[in-house]
């Protein structure tokens, strides 16, 4: 169970809203739209990509799954990726863009 960042414990699973659009802006930020709320959120490269991940795998994917896929550019190590991706996933559920699921 993930209560915190930075706290990984178990199979829990993050999953993308289903009606989340992500659209790139530029190489640094995307935008993502929910219809059901109207609500837009301007993101970095980080989160788009953690976004188009997760958008392509429907029964989710743990933190640890996320890191292993996504590139590290911009960190200085496995644990700093990890730390950044824990950031965003809780950022994402604060504003709705992903949800939690056991596996």
């Amino acid at each position: 169970m993930t209560d915190a960042p930075g706290v990984c414990v178990g199979a829990l699973y993050w999953v993308a809203h289903p009606e989340a659009g992500c659209r790139w802006l530029s190489g640094e930020e995307a935008v993502v739209f929910l219809p059901g709320s109207g609500d837009t959120h301007l993101i970095n490269s980080l989160a788009a990509d953690v976004l188009v991940r997760l958008q392509a795998t429907p029964g989710g994917l743990t933190a640890d799954g996320l890191c292993a896929a996504l590139p590290a550019a911009g960190v200085d190590s496995p644990r700093e990726l990890a730390a950044a991706v824990d950031a965003v996933l809780h950022e994402f559920e604060r504003i709705a863009i992903v949800r939690r699921a056991r596996s």
